[in-house]
């Protein structure tokens, strides 16, 4: 009866074994079989001191428990070699999931994250491109800003550079006729101070040169020409006219005009003419003594 349940017992770890749970299975079988081995001890234990109880009675129960013992340990000599093909099985299934699994599993690993870095870098490349776009594109409005900005201020600069420079002519052409102005008063002053009259001529002759608005020049001119026979007063009254053509208030040119003509009407025997001349030194110092007056009032 022990023999049954001990028989039983060990089918019963066999199924365990065999159809139990997967997870730490070499462990498991590995104490199974110390368990069972120490159980084994344990029952030929009994079993011999069944056997020697046994002996006395009948042989028949003798050549039973002989036999019941082949059986049982035929059936554990059995029992141990399918444990151990079994446990050989479960190490080569738990070698093979343990390379195959592992290899299955980073292979998918390896393709997500491929995938993954394919979608990071198309990612990237979009940014980039995006952000190389706005850049690009923010760059060339600030050079256009600036070139616009640059082209303004250039113009600007020229412009005023334009009129400085003008302003600069100008200040110059200025200078240049003060230049000449100061020079032919200077000349002027000398030819006022010049006691022989060709000489003067020379000098205001230079002068109206330097300064051909210089209606003074003209008049002392024609002041010095009417004094001299080689030039007389029709030379005189050109320079005259020329006086009251650049300043029609100069009342020394009207005065030296009555002159003049009175001079040509002295000489004058034609009565016709005489009474011309006579008339235009009328006119000419009525025109300077109205310009006298004026200039007092």
């Amino acid at each position: 009866m022990k023999s049954k349940q001990a028989l039983t017992i060990l089918m019963f770890f066999f199924c365990l074994n065999i159809f139990g749970q997967k997870t730490d299975v070499i462990s498991k079988q590995q104490e199974t079989i110390l368990q069972l081995q120490k159980e084994n001890n344990d029952l030929q234990k009994q079993l011999d001191k069944m056997e020697k109880e046994i002996e006395v009675y009948r042989e028949d129960v003798r050549s039973c428990t002989s036999e019941m013992n082949d059986n049982m340990s035929l059936w554990l000599t059995m029992l141990g070699n399918k444990l151990t093909l079994f446990s050989l099985i479960i190490t080569v299934i738990t070698a093979f999931l343990g390379g195959v699994v592992p290899y299955f599993i980073n292979k998918r690993n390896k393709e997500e994250q491929d995938k993954r870095f394919s979608e990071i870098k198309e990612d990237l490349d979009k940014q980039f491109e995006t952000l190389t776009k706005q850049a690009k594109d923010d760059l060339c409005k600030q050079i256009d800003e600036a070139t616009e900005k640059t082209k303004t201020d250039l113009n600007s600069q020229i412009s005023e550079a334009k009129k400085q420079a003008e302003i600069a002519k100008k200040q110059a052409r200025e200078a240049k006729v003060q230049a000449l102005s100061a020079k032919a008063c200077l000349i002027l002053l000398q030819a006022y101070d010049e006691k022989n009259l060709n000489t003067a001529i020379k000098l205001l002759n230079k002068c109206i040169k330097i300064s051909p608005k210089s209606y003074a020049a003209y008049c002392n001119r024609g002041i010095a020409k009417a004094k001299l026979p080689e030039f007389g007063p029709q030379a005189a009254i050109k320079d005259f006219d020329k006086a009251i053509k650049i300043n029609i208030n100069c009342s020394k040119a009207y005065r030296n005009l009555a002159i003049c003509y009175r001079k040509l009407a002295a000489k004058e025997t034609d009565a016709t003419k005489k009474n011309e001349y006579r008339q235009k030194a009328k006119e000419n110092d009525d025109k300077a003594q109205k310009i006298e007056n004026l200039n007092k009032s």
